[in-house]
């Protein structure tokens, strides 16, 4: 359970971010 909240407040932040640098990148065309 510990390590579960751990990985999710880990890679939720990377994988927002990486999301989001896509969406910017497909609004740019």
């Amino acid at each position: 359970m510990m390590l579960q909240i751990i990985f999710v407040s880990v890679v939720a932040p990377i994988v927002v971010g990486v999301i989001l640098e896509l969406v910017k990148d497909w609004l740019k065309y």
